[in-house]
C-alpha cells in the first residue's frame, strides 16, 4: 500500500496561496501619478485628497494599481507625459491641441468654467471683454469659448495668484472653474470674495480626464482606466456627475454710502474692535447680513434705533475697499 502523503505541505501551499492571491492582483510597483493643489478637486496639504483624488483613487484600486502621488504644477506635470516621462497624471481639459499630444481617458465628470471681474472697477459685460486685459492659469484651458478670449492672457502659476492679480486691478478678466474659484476666493480671500462675480452670459462646460502618455504603454493604462471608471459607475460606486459640494457665492444687495439728516458724518466701525472710521458719502458696498430689526421685523415704532442699528457690509469702493465694516441703516441708500 502507498505511503499516504504529509498533508502539511499541501495546506502550506494553499494557505501562501491565499495570501499571495490579492497581492498578485496588485501591479508590483506603484504608479506615479502627477496632480496638484486645485480645491475642492484636490485639496493642498498631505496625504493627497479632494473629490477627484477620491474618485481617481477609486479607479486605481479596482485596476489594481497603488498611486505613488507626485504634486507638481499641471504645465510642468503635463509637459512630463507629453515627454513620457510620467506615466499618468489629472485633472486636465480635453482639446484638440491636447488631444493629438497625449492620451485622454473617458470623462470624469463635467464642471462650469466662467470669466470672472472685480466688481471693484465696475461691471464688465460680454461685449467688454474684447478689450479686457486677461489672466489664466499656466497649463490649463477651459473650453473653446472662453479659450477664445484668453488667447494674449497674462499667465500666473496658481489660482490664488491669478485671483489676488483680478482683485488689485492689475487684469480685468479671468477664466475658472465656477467651483475652483468659488473654493479659492473663500479660503484664500474670504474679506473680498464680494467683490468678484462672473461676467453674465458667459459660460462654458468641459469634462475632466486623466491623461496618459502617447505611447502603446499609454494607451494599455487609459484602456485598463476606462474600463474600470465604466465598471464602477455602471454599479452606482462613482457617480456620474460633480462629486463636490459646491462653495456658493451667495446673492447679495448693493448699498451707497449717504449722509443723513443730522448726521452729516458717515461713521463705520469694524467688527469686534472699538472706535470708529470715516467714510465718504457716495462709497459703495455689499450688505451681507442686515441688522436684526429688517432682517427678521420688529413689533414696536421706534423707528428711530433701527435707523441707528448696524448693517455688516463689504466696502466695494472708497479707501477701505475689501474691507468688512458695521454701518448704520440710516446711512445705507439700495442702489440696483
Amino acid at each position: 500500500m502507498p505511503e499516504k502523503p504529509n498533508s502539511l505541505p499541501a495546506l502550506l501551499l494553499a494557505a501562501l496561496i491565499c495570501l499571495c492571491g490579492p497581492a498578485s492582483a496588485q501591479s508590483a510597483q506603484p504608479l506615479a501619478v502627477h496632480t496638484d493643489v486645485w480645491p475642492p478637486y484636490v485639496e493642498a496639504g498631505a496625504p493627497v485628497q479632494g473629490s477627484v483624488v477620491n474618485l481617481v483613487r477609486t479607479v486605481l484600486d479596482d485596476m489594481g494599481e497603488r498611486p505613488d502621488w507626485h504634486r507638481f504644477d499641471f504645465a510642468y506635470s503635463y509637459d512630463k507625459v507629453l515627454r513620457q516621462r510620467a506615466p499618468m497624471a489629472f485633472p486636465y481639459f480635453l482639446t484638440p491641441e491636447r488631444e493629438a499630444e497625449v492620451m485622454f481617458s473617458a470623462p470624469l465628470f463635467e464642471v462650469t468654467n466662467l470669466i470672472f471681474h472685480n466688481r471693484r472697477f465696475g461691471t464688465l459685460g460680454a461685449a467688454g471683454l474684447e478689450g479686457a486685459r486677461f489672466g489664466r492659469v499656466a497649463g490649463y484651458r477651459y473650453g473653446a469659448v472662453l479659450d477664445a478670449y484668453a488667447g494674449d492672457a497674462r499667465v500666473f502659476a496658481s489660482e490664488a495668484g491669478a485671483l489676488r492679480a483680478l482683485l488689485d486691478g492689475e487684469i480685468d478678466a479671468l477664466p475658472m472653474t465656477q467651483s475652483v474659484a468659488e473654493a479659492t476666493l473663500a479660503s484664500e480671500f474670504p474679506d473680498e470674495l464680494e467683490l468678484i462675480r462672473p461676467v453674465e452670459g458667459v459660460s462654458d462646460t468641459a469634462s475632466l480626464h486623466v491623461i496618459a502618455p502617447m505611447s502603446e504603454e499609454g494607451a494599455r493604462l487609459i484602456a485598463r482606466f476606462d474600463a474600470s471608471l465604466a465598471r464602477l459607475r455602471a454599479e452606482g460606486i462613482i457617480p456620474a456627475g460633480d462629486p463636490s459640494a459646491r462653495v456658493r457665492l451667495p446673492e447679495r444687495t448693493l448699498a451707497r454710502l449717504v449722509a443723513s439728516e443730522g448726521f452729516p458724518m458717515i461713521l463705520a466701525r469694524v467688527p469686534g474692535e472699538e472706535g470708529h472710521l470715516s467714510m465718504p458719502p457716495g462709497a459703495r458696498a455689499t450688505i451681507i447680513e442686515w441688522s436684526p430689526r429688517i432682517a427678521g421685523g420688529q413689533s414696536d415704532e421706534r423707528i428711530y434705533q433701527t435707523m441707528m442699528d448696524e448693517t455688516r457690509v463689504v466696502m466695494l469702493s472708497g479707501p477701505h475697499v475689501g474691507r468688512e465694516l458695521l454701518v448704520r441703516n440710516m446711512h445705507l441708500e439700495i442702489i440696483d
